[in-house]
């Protein structure tokens, strides 16, 4: 009997990309054009990517409708990271997990971010669906996480290099905090090189990216940030192309089985 290899192949992953329709927040700091799971699928596949986690875009506040609808008609095989409204019912938290969403999102650097007063209780309530706390931040919140990671007794994702930047090193305080964060089992995404002020083909990362294999060793994974919301802000040139954004992933772990962790392995043990 013949099998296909393309049904056995594992999934590989891009953690960080958002859907687009229809109408954002009024005053929002950009406004996207419509982007489908389709348009996405179009993009990803030829690099080999077929699996991709949905995250909540700061301009849609708490409103997880585009993206729920996008999950339900994925037929279940993609996930999803929301920002929840202080209000949101069990009921509206089981729903999401049946969708595919696995993570509660605190954007604490977008203008129309969510309060990080309600990161408690927000833990609180998804900690017993097993779901992650998903950080967008800057260094100087380090400390502060630090101090109430063990409290939160929760998954801590850290998107976007946690904020680090190619031309900021981080003061010797935040390095500690960082890396006791990864110690005590955070996990970090390669994603949005362009926001750390780096530009394709992002050769300040390739001395960055091995350290931060090694500090979070088996919790590191990549995204890709389409459609690369951070062009739309202002005038910035045409967004990175999708490869790009691969390309430092594999310049900086040439060890294949390195590759296989940050695109396979870790993402489908957190979005199991």
């Amino acid at each position: 009997m013949n099998v296909n290899p393309q049904l056995h192949r594992p999934h590989r992953w891009d953690t960080h990309a958002h859907v687009f329709a229809g109408p954002v927040l009024p005053g929002s700091h950009y406004t996207p054009a419509d982007h489908t799971l389709a348009m996405w699928r179009a993009t990803a596949e030829p690099h080999g990517i077929d699996r991709v986690v949905l995250v909540q875009p700061s301009v849609y506040g708490f409103d997880n409708s585009v993206m729920l609808d996008t999950l339900h008609q994925s037929g279940g095989v993609h996930r999803g990271v929301a920002v929840l409204d202080p209000g949101v019912t069990d009921r509206q938290l089981e729903d999401m997990h049946a969708a595919g969403v696995r993570g509660a999102r605190f954007n604490l650097v977008s203008p129309v971010g969510n309060d990080p007063a309600l990161i408690d209780r927000t833990v609180e309530r998804i900690r017993p669906l097993g779901w992650h706390l998903h950080l967008f931040l800057r260094p100087a919140a380090y400390a502060w996480v630090r101090e109430r990671h063990e409290a939160w007794a929760i998954k801590v994702v850290f998107d976007h290099l946690a904020g680090m930047r190619a031309d900021i090193a981080l003061t010797a305080a935040e390095r500690a905090d960082l890396q006791a964060l990864a110690d005590a089992g955070a996990w970090i995404k390669i994603s949005g090189l362009y926001r750390m002020e780096m530009q394709a083909p992002f050769a300040a990362c390739d001395t960055l990216l091995p350290h931060i294999g090694e500090w979070f060793a088996g919790h590191v994974l990549w995204g890709s940030d389409w459609p690369h919301t951070w062009f739309m802000e202002k005038p910035r040139g045409n967004a990175t192309a999708y490869g790009e954004l691969l390309a430092p992933v594999a310049r900086a772990f040439p060890d294949e089985a390195v590759q296989q962790s940050i695109l396979v392995g870790a993402p489908g043990r957190l979005y199991a």
